[in-house]
């Protein structure tokens, strides 16, 4: 739903490349929200939500990861030096999630009541890899990943 929002403002074939980097900056700012809210915590409720939290983590960073796979095959596609480099695209979508993953603990370690956890980086690289092994699948099957195309090539 929101990349076809996305690629309906973005019709534009010059404006598009700005527009997939409008949606991860949105994406972006939005993890960096979350991360910055100070956590409560309590005993049972606590233990009730966590569960929801850390899927959450793995959720938010799979929309990352696809966000960026999909903004680079994009630009590798209608650029003469990125074409040469398609074969990197999965590798820069699981390193750039990854590495932003790793900064949003570091910040959350200057929120207050919160704490930088290697647990969470490792939930949220599920989500990553959860993500690029979609789109592999997608790929694999052969199906568009633009949302009008999905159904049609199928």
């Amino acid at each position: 739903m929101l990349q076809k929002k996305i690629q309906t403002l973005c019709h534009f074939r010059k404006t598009r490349i700005s527009c997939y980097g409008l949606a991860i900056a949105i994406w972006l700012a939005a993890i960096f929200a979350l991360s910055a809210q100070p956590t409560w915590t309590s005993s049972q409720a606590w233990m009730l939500i966590t569960p929801i939290r850390k899927s959450a983590h793995a959720l938010e960073f799979a929309v990352l990861t696809g966000l960026v796979w999909q903004a680079l095959r994009y630009i590798e596609e209608r650029s003469a030096w990125f074409g040469k480099m398609a074969r990197y695209r999965t590798w820069t979508a699981l390193l750039l999630p990854l590495l932003y993953a790793i900064s949003d603990e570091m910040h959350q370690y200057f929120v207050p009541n919160r704490q930088a956890q290697v647990m969470d980086v490792l939930i949220d690289t599920v989500g990553i890899f959860l993500a690029l092994a979609v789109i592999e699948l997608l790929q694999k099957k052969q199906w568009s990943l633009a949302p009008q195309k999905l159904f049609l090539n199928s």
